[in-house]
């Protein structure tokens, strides 16, 4: 199975390659057409975390017939045309915001089977005095996910 993750962070796109994905930098050009350079037509499933409704609809249009569309979190909406766009192909569009307070042992217990790959994604740690030095490196593009501890 491939999976392709999508970002404009060189960084990120960098990270993404290591942990075995295939990157796709989305200020270069559409979803759609970087599927097709990794010799994909389209994905069964698309996650978009953004918010953003640009990545939202570039996700939709990724889809193959069948496929799923899962917005994680708030943010921007997005523009479909039912018919088109869920009906004929039978995609599926699903929300998705947080897990319920009865799944958190469960979840848990995921964190910790898969913590060391998770370690992965997690680049860097600072204390809480250091916290105006981690969103300097995080918001310029210099990081995966950031901890800050006490």
């Amino acid at each position: 199975m491939k999976v392709f993750l999508t970002d404009m962070v060189p960084y990120r796109l960098k990270l993404a390659e290591q942990l075995g994905g295939l990157p796709i930098n989305v200020s270069k050009g559409s979803i759609k057409d970087s599927l097709k350079a990794h010799g994909a037509d389209s994905a069964d499933v698309a996650v978009d975390t953004s918010g953003k409704q640009v990545a939202r609809e570039e996700g939709l249009r990724a889809l193959a017939q069948r496929g799923s569309l899962i917005c994680v979190g708030h943010g921007e909406g997005i523009l479909l045309k039912i018919s088109p766009d869920i009906i004929a192909p039978e995609r599926g569009l699903v929300g998705s915001e947080y897990f319920r307070y009865d799944e958190l042992p469960a979840n848990l217990r995921r964190l910790k089977q898969h913590r060391s790959y998770l370690n992965q994604i997690i680049t860097h740690r600072f204390g809480v005095d250091e916290i105006q030095k981690s969103f300097e490196l995080f918001f310029g593009g210099e990081t995966g996910k950031v901890i800050i501890e006490q």
